[in-house]
């Protein structure tokens, strides 16, 4: 039914590694354990926590480099259905943290909200602040009245404009990942501990 359907195009989950290419530049990766495959930037970011790493910048790098919770959904961008944009439903991309506060209102013991039905859900509203140079969602919620997608049409074109989100998380090749970290990997000759010790 489309019901179903529509249940399993509400999101997917992947994990991005965000690796530095150059000067301030950076790539997104999927991680490939999301699909139980080996993830080479996985093992180096838990290899940056071990001897004989441990500098600061080993620390540092492995931060930057962690797989990080990413969940994509299928919207219908009220904004863009309202200037009459013929695409109106768009991939949202959120965190872990704003994904949590959108599940959370569904399943909520007291007053759960159906963000999924076309007649009778709720729009949600995002609201992001940025606090100590990072995203904050806190004050993010369900609208109180549930309201209509729109006409009979709009669902139509709603069903027909979703996107297939598992399609979005493309893993990279293992070698390419190999050779990545290979250029990731910390120098670890004798000098990278500014030791005294003369040779």
């Amino acid at each position: 039914s489309n019901d179903e359907d529509n249940e399993e195009q509400f999101y997917t989950h992947s994990k991005i590694h965000r690796v530095p290419i150059g000067q301030n530049q950076f790539r997104n990766y999927h991680c490939r354990e999301i699909h139980d495959e080996k993830c080479p930037l996985c093992g180096i970011y838990r290899e940056l926590w071990k001897e004989p790493y441990g500098r600061e910048e080993d620390k540092k790098l492995a931060r930057m480099i962690k797989g990080r919770d990413r969940f994509y959904l299928n919207v219908v961008d009220r904004a863009a259905q309202e200037h009459g944009e013929e695409l109106f439903v768009k991939i949202l991309s959120v965190p872990q943290t704003l994904f949590s506060t959108i599940i959370e209102s569904m399943i909520d013991d007291t007053e759960p909200v159906d963000l999924i039905d076309m007649d009778n859900g709720h729009d949600f509203i995002i609201n992001k602040k940025i606090e100590d140079g990072f995203p904050k969602y806190t004050s993010s919620q369900p609208r109180m009245k549930p309201t209509p997608l729109g006409t009979a049409q709009e669902k139509a074109i709603a069903l027909e404009q979703r996107h297939n989100l598992k399609a979005l998380v493309k893993l990279y090749d293992y070698d390419e990942g190999v050779q990545l970290v290979e250029g990731l990997r910390p120098d670890l000759s004798v000098n990278r501990f500014n030791s005294d010790i003369e040779s």
